[in-house]
């Protein structure tokens, strides 16, 4: 009698006994879908936030400079005095440029104006990057000669394709920023988004010719001398060969003491932070937070996948058990057991790229799903333009056959050594099927304990949750609509910004539900509109090193009962409090508490940016930036007795309502 072979490939096989047992494959593809998926998603965002690099030269070997704050804050902003002696005596730099972000419109009466994130930089900046040009050139530093920067910009790559339609002719055009005609030289090559991963430049322009865009920072002259005026947001700057980050860390930190002795009334207790920067800047402040989130995220969905893991072993040992008189018969009659294990392996691979084709699915989609989700440092998914490239395909398909490969090896084994007599009789306990129920088992138990521990770990972050929840924010978010507008951008006057804010209140009191309205150029948990004052109190007397701080925010009337912030005595603003009236002025409780400790506050005086200002209210401590945060020195003021602010600011429409407050956005902004 002749060998009796066996011709039926893995694949007809699987796909037979797939339509034969269709339960057992949908279970194993959700299983593996589930868990790949959600893995692959964390997987692509812990790429996107920690590991991604820019696509600029020897990402290894720059560095990001930043003044640190009077209060100590490591990633504070920098002056261009700053700048420019940073630059000049560090001996471990090739070169330095500057940067700044400014707020711009695009476009004009006529076509209408849309809102564009604007970065200044210095003319060296794609030089020191190697950004090249994919159309025209890059800016140059003769663009960006003190006091004489060349109207010229260039445009961000995806900016280009989406708002000028990839239009090849486009360099030599001219745009409008802010109402002024700049040329467009060039565009910069697809992927360049700067060097922040909260901030994404739509255009850039030469630092020197900022100043004709408006009325704020650096419209005034004084900046290029002033070291006080720190606006440059981060330096950043190109090692030379053979130097360090620590090196240069150590080296500037020197020339920080250097200029406190020469300076010390301007230069104040500041020092310098120099950061390497191998790949995006993280938003300030939440390096920290982001890296903890995401790798959080990536160890939850691990555990997930070791429970889809085992659940699909389970699975695997389930089937082979219920093959087993199948297979018995294939070695009885002269199969090989490594014929059979390639075969059940060869299944098993097919099982895996479903899995990894349908976790691949999931995991776009919920990234998709989940595009507005906000990680630490106000970054959302959406803003990391993560999808599917190659390097997440192969991360899938990798983890899927790792997972399948490992744990359908051990069922497999278990299915090619049953004893034929007692296999082919159906007696479970001799022909190993007893082994693959102890090895199932311990899988169970191998679930149960992964389940406590995202049970445990889900629990924590619940009551976690519940406690940051609870946690007094110092307003009453429930019913609050907001809408942020920049009147400065469209070349309002500051006197008619502040007509046309009254005019806005007046009309949003009007809408159907709203009971309080207020233009503010900040509310509690907003990025940005800070703006920080030194100032004195009378009656106070200051130690020898102590700096009396405070953060203002400049608001219309309404603007505590639009937010339900509460007053623990005095008034808040009136309509009488305008320019020709006394300058006034609400403190917060943390303030008052501190310079007015057994004194009555209502009454007293505050000097703050030359300005002497009347104490008419106490209102409760509110939370600005984090849960954390410690109460600091807040103080509010009336918008109207300050209309430069109105203009040279981002404000904000806060509106109270009775109903839906998501209800009351469409009405917000045809108002507006």
């Amino acid at each position: 009698m002749g060998d009796i072979v066996f011709t039926d490939s893995g694949p007809a096989l699987y796909r037979a006994y797939a339509l034969a047992k269709p339960g057992f494959t949908i279970v194993a593809l959700v299983t593996l879908a589930l868990g790949i998926g959600a893995n692959t998603a964390i997987f692509s965002l812990v790429h996107a936030t920690l590991f991604r690099a820019p696509p600029v030269q020897e990402p290894d070997q720059l560095a990001a400079v930043f003044t640190t704050s009077r209060r100590g804050f490591p990633r504070a902003s920098s002056s261009y005095p700053d700048y420019l002696d940073y630059r000049d005596r560090s001996t471990h730099f090739a070169d330095m440029a500057a940067t700044s972000y400014l707020p711009s419109s695009l476009g004009d009466e006529q076509s209408g104006a849309v809102f564009v994130t604007l970065q200044v930089v210095t003319g060296n900046y794609f030089e020191l990057l190697g950004v090249t040009p994919a159309l025209g050139r890059v800016l140059q530093p003769q663009d960006d000669v003190l006091r004489a920067g060349a109207a010229v910009a260039v445009l961000r790559h995806d900016f280009w394709d989406d708002r000028f339609l990839s239009d090849p002719e486009i360099v030599g055009k001219a745009i409008r920023l802010n109402g002024v005609a700049f040329e467009v030289v060039g565009v910069a090559r697809a992927g360049f988004k700067g060097m922040r991963l909260d901030s994404k430049p739509e255009i850039w322009i030469p630092m020197q010719t900022g100043g004709s865009l408006g009325d704020g920072t650096m419209s005034q002259g004084i900046i290029w001398e002033t070291r006080g005026s720190r606006w440059m947001d981060m330096l950043l700057a190109r090692l030379n060969p053979g130097s360090t980050v620590e090196q240069a860390r150590a080296e500037l930190l020197a020339v920080s003491d250097q200029l406190a002795e020469e300076d010390p009334d301007a230069r104040g207790p500041r020092s310098v932070t120099v950061d390497a920067l191998p790949g995006y800047l993280l938003p300030n402040g939440s390096e920290a937070q982001m890296r903890g989130f995401v790798w959080l995220l990536l160890g939850v969905t691990g555990f997930t996948l070791l429970l889809a893991c085992a659940n699909l072993a389970n699975l695997l040992l389930a089937r082979a058990s219920a093959r087993k008189r199948e297979i018995g018969v294939r070695l009885a009659i002269g199969a090989g057991r490594g014929r059979l294990l390639r075969q059940l392996l060869t299944e098993s691979t097919v099982l895996a790229l479903a899995g990894a084709g349908a976790g691949v699915f999931l995991a776009d989609l919920l990234l998709r799903l989940l595009g507005n989700f906000q990680l630490p440092g106000s970054v959302t998914i959406e803003s990391l333009g993560v999808g599917l490239d190659g390097r997440l395909l192969l991360f899938a398909l990798a983890i899927s056959l790792v997972t399948t490969l490992l744990f359908g090896l051990v069922p497999a084994i278990q299915a090619i050594r049953p004893e034929l007599v007692h296999s082919l009789k159906g007696d479970s306990v001799r022909d190993g099927t007893a082994g693959s129920n102890r090895l199932r088992k311990g899988l169970v138990a191998l679930q149960v304990a992964t389940c406590c521990v995202l049970l445990v770990g889900s629990g924590l972050f619940l009551r976690t949750l519940r406690q940051g929840l609870d946690v007094n924010l110092g307003i009453d978010t429930e019913g609050v609509a907001l809408a942020r507008f920049n009147l400065g951008l469209l070349q309002y006057e500051p006197n008619d910004a502040i007509t046309f804010s009254d005019q806005l209140l007046e009309r949003a009191l009007r809408l159907p539900g709203v009971d309080a309205a207020s233009v503010s150029t900040r509310v509690p948990l907003q990025n940005g509109g800070a703006m920080g004052f030194f100032a004195e109190v009378e009656g106070y007397e200051r130690a020898e090193d102590e700096e009396l701080r405070i953060d203002l925010v400049f608001a219309s009337t309404g603007y505590f009962e639009s937010l339900r912030m509460p007053l623990a005595s005095g008034r808040g603003f009136e309509r009488s409090d305008d320019g020709s009236a006394t300058p006034v002025v609400v403190v917060n409780q943390a303030m008052a508490n501190r310079y007015w400790p057994d004194s009555d506050v209502v009454g007293g005086r505050i000097t703050a940016g030359g300005t002497e200002l009347q104490v008419i209210g106490v209102a409760a401590n509110a939370t600005w930036n984090g849960l954390a945060d410690e109460a600091t020195n807040y103080v509010y003021t009336p918008l109207a007795q300050s209309p430069d602010r109105a203009v040279r600011s981002f404000l904000t429409l806060a509106l109270h309502t009775t109903g839906d407050a998501d209800a009351l956005l469409p009405a917000m902004r045809a108002e507006i």
